[in-house]
């Protein structure tokens, strides 16, 4: 999940199948990054604190390009 002003965090999920049987294990993910802005476009970019624009070591990408993002939240700044 990426919003402005805070970490990322996500989730991984395993779905693995044997003999007809499947099991799926979900394991959460953080990472030391903040979110500095979200661009819209064909691909979100989600731009943070991490290399080469900040000095933040991340296990992600800088910027990281989102196709489709599951849930989009616009606000206004000028709101309280």
């Amino acid at each position: 999940m990426a919003r402005v002003g805070e970490y990322l965090r996500g989730r991984s999920v395993l779905r693995r199948g044997q003999q007809g049987v499947w099991a799926e294990r979900t394991t959460p993910l953080t990472d030391p990054a903040a979110v500095l802005a979200i661009f819209p476009g064909f691909a979100f970019s989600v731009i943070t604190d991490a290399e080469p624009i900040g000095v933040t070591i991340s296990s992600w990408p800088n910027p990281i390009r989102v196709r489709r993002p599951t849930s989009v939240r616009p606000f206004d700044a000028d709101t309280p």
